[in-house]
């Protein structure tokens, strides 16, 4: 936020600094004409275009100083827009890092609660007669390697 405050504070005195009304003489008709304003010599805006802007109520001021605080407000929008997206993507980063560990202990712990339960339906499997001593014997002794492997995990999480 003090960014933004910063921001505003600079923009606010360049345009208080620049943006001076000059002093233009009134001509005979009462139109707000600059001294300086040469219709014929003026080939980038019409003279038509000329003559509105200098008898609009902002004919006193320098319409390139109103362009250039345009430009610097967009530009002003745009950094802010891509600094907030960017802070929000840091923080989503560091919140999903920060929920990593947690994630992993509970996926962990659901996988131990799942061998061990696998390991009791073996059980019972095998005293209904399902399934014969041999498969009992291969698959008891997979779930047993597995749930080694995840309590070790567990251990190391823990004392870490």
């Amino acid at each position: 936020m003090r960014f933004y405050n910063n921001a505003f504070l600079i923009t606010f005195l360049v345009l208080a600094l620049t943006i001076v009304p000059p002093v233009w003489a009134q001509g005979a008709t009462g139109n707000n004409v600059p001294p300086s304003f040469n219709a014929p010599n003026d080939l980038f805006h019409s003279p038509g275009h000329m003559q509105r802007w200098y008898n609009s109520p902002m004919g006193n001021q320098n319409p390139h100083i109103w362009t250039a605080f345009t430009l610097t407000l967009l530009a002003g929008l745009i950094s802010a827009a891509a600094l907030l997206i960017r802070n929000r993507q840091k923080a989503a980063t560091e919140a999903a890092a920060a929920d990593k560990p947690a994630k992993f202990l509970a996926d962990l712990k659901a996988k131990e609660k799942r061998l061990t339960a696998k390991l009791a339906s073996l059980e019972d499997r095998l005293t209904k007669g399902e399934i014969g001593q041999e498969e009992y014997d291969c698959l008891r002794d997979e779930y047993k390697k597995n749930l080694v492997k995840v309590k070790l995990k567990l251990r190391d999480l823990s004392d870490s």
